[in-house]
């Protein structure tokens, strides 16, 4: 952790044994979650400066986690070639389903309202195989599959709204697509404003 004003380091937390890939932190910034290509999520105390939870895949290093809004609840990606659902109170994942490539990251969206629901989540991955996935969390299942890059997809954000998504790629390009849901069913499509970093027109495609 680092000061910003002094820019000095404040807490150094090193147990993870290769390459970091994620940290999700709490929305009071008391807790931050930790993902590595040594195959574990650790759950970390920012105040006591120590670790309190240990998770572990079997195989393959992680490449991305996200946290639910309740913190308890964590999706990963990684070089396994599966999406992982755990529950952080659990040392194993709960669910796993195949996805016969290599996913790279993740980004979730859930709306915002005055209680939790985690059938209204949705999340997206991306993949070495230059596609942008869409999915349910409950239950776990594969709604869309965009195709528009040309190269594998390194970065996805939703909108604040949950209605538009932003992928990006190593073929330079970003893509913004139109997220549509409706009676609990997600379609997708490309927005026709994607542009790589020449402000040339990106490859269309869409869901």
């Amino acid at each position: 952790m680092w000061e910003i004003r002094t820019r000095e380091m404040i807490v150094n937390l090193k147990q993870h044994t290769m390459a970091v890939t994620a940290l999700c932190l709490y929305d009071d910034d008391s807790h931050v979650f930790s993902a590595s290509r040594d195959r574990t999520i650790y759950l970390w105390d920012l105040r006591a400066e120590t670790r309190v939870k240990g998770l572990e895949q079997k195989m393959g290093g992680l490449n991305g986690l996200v946290v639910l809004p309740n913190h308890i609840e964590l999706i990963s990606i990684g070089q396994e070639k599966c999406v992982s659902l755990w529950d952080a109170r659990e040392s194993a994942p709960l669910q796993q389903v195949p996805t016969h490539v290599e996913q790279t990251c993740v980004a979730t969206y859930t709306p915002k309202g005055p209680t939790y629901d985690s059938r209204q989540t949705i999340f997206a991955t991306g993949s070495t195989d230059c596609k942008v996935r869409l999915w349910g969390y409950n239950p776990l299942q594969l709604l869309a599959i965009g195709e528009g890059h040309s190269a594998s997809v390194r970065s996805v954000k939703f909108s604040p709204d949950g209605k538009q998504l932003v992928s990006v790629g190593d073929d330079a390009g970003v893509l913004i697509w139109n997220i549509f849901v409706e009676d609990g069913a997600a379609e997708a499509e490309q927005q026709q404003q994607g542009y790589d970093m020449g402000n040339a027109p990106a490859q269309s495609g869409g869901y």
